[in-house]
Order: C-alpha cells, then sequence, then structure tokens
C-alpha cells in the first residue's frame, strides 16, 4: 500500500484499476483525506478509460466541484456525454473498494465514502434510459443496491475482513 500512500501524498489521489474483473472497474484512493470528496468508481471498462475519467473528475474536484449527490452530469466526456453519479451502498465497499477502505482506516477517518461515476453507452445513452446498449448495461451493475448477506457472509469467510 506504500506506492498507493507516496502516489496520494505527491498527487492528492491514487487510481487502482481491476481489468480481470468481470466487469473491470477502476476507483480512487484519497479523495476523502485529500479534498474530503467521496472516493469514485467507474465499472465496465478497463483502466486506461477509467482512469481517465477518474483523473478529469479529480481536476474538478480539486477546483472545488463535487460529485457525491446522485444526479446526471454534463460536459464531462468528449462529445457532451453525459454521467451519472450514484450513491455506492456501504456493503458494497468490501467487494470493489479495498484498498480505499485501508487508507481511510490508516488516515483514521470515518467510514468510507463512495460514488459510482456511471458511464453511457457509445451513443450517448446511460443505462436504464430507453435505447442504452443492453451489453453496455449489463456491465456497468448498480453499487447502490445492498448486498444480500448471504453473499457478504461468503466473501468474508473467503476473503477475511481486511
Amino acid at each position: 500500500m506504500s506506492d498507493i500512500e507516496d502516489k496520494v501524498r505527491q498527487f492528492g489521489w491514487a487510481r487502482l484499476g481491476v481489468d480481470d474483473a468481470d466487469p473491470p472497474f477502476t476507483y480512487t484512493i484519497g479523495l476523502m483525506s485529500t479534498h474530503d470528496h467521496a472516493e469514485l468508481i467507474v465499472l465496465g471498462t478497463r483502466s486506461e478509460f477509467g482512469g481517465a475519467v477518474l483523473a478529469t473528475l479529480h481536476e474538478r474536484i480539486a477546483q472545488g466541484e463535487r460529485f457525491e449527490e446522485p444526479g446526471i452530469h454534463d460536459g464531462i466526456l468528449k462529445r457532451g456525454y453525459r454521467i451519472e453519479i450514484r450513491t455506492v451502498h456501504p456493503t458494497q465497499h468490501m467487494f470493489y473498494l479495498g484498498y480505499a477502505i485501508g487508507h481511510v482506516r490508516e488516515r483514521g477517518l470515518p467510514e468510507l465514502r463512495a460514488v459510482q461515476v456511471v458511464l453511457p453507452d457509445r451513443q450517448g445513452v446511460l443505462p436504464g434510459e430507453p435505447g442504452c446498449d443492453p451489453n453496455w448495461a449489463a456491465r456497468t451493475p448498480h453499487l447502490g443496491v445492498p448486498v444480500p448477506q448471504s453473499e457478504i457472509d461468503e466473501f468474508l469467510e473467503d476473503y477475511g475482513d481486511n
């Protein structure tokens, strides 16, 4: 984790991409400690693109913008495509945001806060909207939904609470 901590100290944040997951995802580490802003996670795209989106959002957060309340935001992506911000349910954190949880614990911060950055399909249609590519919608699960206790128990049995 020291490499991540070094990046947070140097740049104010770090990102971690998990390209071998299905779906792949990328998330931030350090926004809570540096900007008192929820961490961000993008699902469905490889870390190169997801990381670029997160870097754009970090620049705007560093200038004082906030992306914590659920809603639609214009002007973030090229071509004027919109993004959607969704709150991540705390039961989802352990499945996707392990290093962010560790960073928050090491810094003695309150419980992790995270939001999902939902990207549109190639035509600019967001999942849940009419006309969204169903394959794209399937790659962007809604992390605002609580994880069933049986899945949490299974995860903890396999991986522990660290």
